[in-house]
């Protein structure tokens, strides 16, 4: 069988007149959330969290033009305790930089921060005096955070509205140097109290708790043992707060209020743990008709001159993603992780990325671009 020069022409001509719209299917239906990226606001976006913010945007414009209708969202986590951890951080080089506050968010950005933030509270000063203080590092951390919340609670909410307003600037930003625009922007602050009745965080529980799926165990009360088989997790603690998992709960059920048909949760790796709790969870609230799944990715290893970079928020030692769009440019970043398979390690090595050579997939393909152009203004 063969396809006529006429035919194979007018398949051409029919794709360019097309454009970007040709290959896009009306075959599914339903409305998708996909939430990814979803760093904490505490500092900014380094290499791992550029590979999950590709991965998403790629897959959501796949179910895009699959007829599928997409909305993309960014989980910020702006409550808890590392926002109480970065908070304390922005304070203490604020008003009290010779402090020994070991596990604070380290770095020239929370510096830059605290003198920013410093010039607009000219009327207030901080100072700090312990009786004492625990040799636990997590502990210490916590009596710094308590203390410095009490003893001027408007300077701290100021502080923490700031220092994450500020930061979450700085991670948008930067998304869209990528071509990265989230739908919504849903702040875990605003899941309320799960002491107020009519929170999206209480609603939750009690929705768990009507339907016979709640059970006490020591001091918490988790999803029964049946849904979970063998894992152990716990929802409120002894003292009424919430865990961790507990707003995580609260989040997915309101993304179940929302009626969306599929929510896709695109994580990284380390986070594998929470996919047959959070499964176990959606499953008790969902409709009949909703479904959540979910999309690992490996991490990524950042490599220079033979050295690995460190990607450590908390000290402050890391080579940013925008450090590694500056030098390489987005285009180059997204197509070295779009090469590789999402759920493989990857090394990812800046002077190959750099390398003008056939070793440079990036490279090399884009000298084939060009040879091809060539050739083909040549023939026409």
């Amino acid at each position: 069988m063969f396809i006529k020069t006429e035919d194979k022409a007018n398949a051409l001509q029919n794709i360019l007149a097309q454009g970007l719209d040709w290959g896009k299917l009306d075959t599914h239906k339903g409305s998708v959330l996909v939430e990814f990226v979803s760093s904490n606001p505490t500092g900014p976006l380094h290499v791992g969290h550029g590979r999950g913010a590709i991965l998403g945007m790629v897959l959501s414009n796949l179910l895009e033009n699959s007829g599928y209708q997409v909305t993309k969202e960014y989980y910020v986590n702006d409550a808890g305790r590392q926002i109480a951890i970065l908070t304390s951080s922005l304070l203490l080089n604020a008003y009290c930089n010779d402090f020994d506050a070991d596990g604070t968010y380290e770095g020239e950005y929370i510096h830059a921060l605290a003198q920013q933030f410093k010039k607009t509270q000219s009327d207030n000063d901080l100072t700090l005096s312990f009786d004492s203080l625990s040799d636990d590092k997590d502990e210490r951390l916590d009596q710094i955070s308590a203390h410095l919340k009490n003893t001027s609670p408007e300077l701290w909410n100021a502080a923490r509205e700031f220092a994450v307003t500020n930061i979450l600037q700085i991670i948008k930003g930067e998304l869209e140097e990528f071509g990265i625009n989230h739908d919504t922007w849903f702040h875990e602050s605003s899941l309320g109290s799960i002491n107020k009745s009519e929170s999206d965080l209480a609603k939750s529980f009690i929705d768990i708790e009507n339907k016979g799926h709640t059970y006490k165990k020591m001091v918490l009360v988790g999803l029964n043992q049946q849904i979970l088989q063998t894992i152990k997790t716990g929802l409120v603690r002894e003292n009424g707060e919430p865990t961790y998992y507990m707003t995580d709960v609260g989040y997915h059920k309101n993304k179940i209020d929302r009626e969306y048909d599929l929510c896709i949760n695109v994580f990284g790796a380390d986070h594998h743990g929470y996919i047959p709790r959070l499964t176990a969870a959606f499953d008790v609230m969902k409709n009949d008709k909703q479904d959540i799944e979910f999309m690992l990715y490996q991490l990524v290893n950042l490599f220079e001159d033979g050295n690995k970079r460190s990607m450590s928020t908390r000290r402050g030692e890391f080579y940013s993603l925008e450090d590694l769009r500056k030098e390489l440019g987005p285009d180059v970043i997204k197509f070295f992780f779009l090469e590789k398979k999402s759920d493989h390690t990857m090394d990812f090595d800046i002077n190959l990325a750099k390398e003008e050579s056939k070793n440079n997939p990036y490279f090399y393909s884009q000298y084939a671009y060009v040879r091809c152009n060539s050739i083909l203004r040549k023939k026409i």
